[in-house]
């Protein structure tokens, strides 16, 4: 349906609008969660350049297109190219919201998460200890948000034969 809806889209407004950009981001995460990478990557790709130029760099639609293709760098086990993708998912998104939003927090912790993935779970922690910061700052103590975050930083901890620090976290 996400093929026809774009294919739609795009006789009707021509290939540079906003829907057309929103159809290719969606079929890309659609793709990316059917394990169809390369096609994945292709898709948001092309959305990436049709929001930048619609929308300007920041904006919250192109920082969700960085971080929708991290995670497809994520889910080949690319995590170098995942990373400078997050982070201008995180400089959009700082310009935005400022240092203290729900979004920050997420790209923190998605940069956290990266180093891990990478087996660097000190520089892990530094981003996951940010991030859980945050989220309890925004949420409190009883959020969703608040416990993917605790969760993080114990795996991180636990990558680091830290099992008496983690153990709280779970």
């Amino acid at each position: 349906l996400i093929r026809k809806a774009l294919d739609k889209r795009r006789s009707l407004s021509g290939e540079r609008d906003a829907v057309v950009a929103q159809s290719l981001n969606s079929l890309g995460e659609v793709l990316a969660l059917n394990a169809d990478y390369s096609e994945a990557e292709q898709r948001l790709r092309e959305a990436l350049v049709i929001r930048r130029q619609l929308l300007g760099d920041v904006h919250p639609d192109v920082a969700a297109t960085y971080t929708a293709l991290a995670d497809v760098m994520s889910y080949t086990g690319d995590y170098a190219k995942g990373e400078p993708l997050i982070k201008e998912a995180l400089r959009i998104r700082k310009a935005l919201y400022g240092e203290v939003s729900p979004e920050v927090a997420e790209s923190i912790g998605d940069l956290g998460v990266n180093y891990g993935e990478r087996g660097d779970f000190k520089q892990a922690e530094t981003y996951l200890r940010q991030a859980l910061a945050l989220q309890r700052r925004l949420h409190g103590t009883v959020h969703p948000d608040l416990a993917e975050a605790m969760n993080n930083l114990g795996w991180a901890l636990m990558g680091l034969n830290q099992p008496v620090s983690a153990e709280p976290l779970y």
